[in-house]
């Protein structure tokens, strides 16, 4: 996945958890029925935020694999 492809991942994971942690409010705010459907969206929610942290890791990993490529690139290349 390129660069752009996984900030865009990233965003919609991030605007995903915030509209499920909306739904976790309005759940509990509601009669204990709804309980399990919240513990459900919590742990959802706690994945998300597992994805997230695992494509921001990747998003820099692929950043720095590029400024490697680039600096190879530089060092291999005498342009005089």
């Amino acid at each position: 996945m390129d660069e752009d492809g996984t900030a865009l991942v990233l965003a919609r994971a991030s605007e995903l958890r915030s509209k499920i942690t909306n739904c976790i409010q309005n759940a509990s705010s509601t009669p204990d029925d709804d309980a399990e459907e919240a513990d459900s969206l919590l742990n959802i929610r706690e994945s998300l935020e597992a994805l997230e942290a695992q494509l921001s890791s990747l998003q820099v990993d692929l950043l720095l694999f590029v400024v490697h490529i680039i600096e190879f690139v530089e060092n291999t290349i005498d342009c005089k």
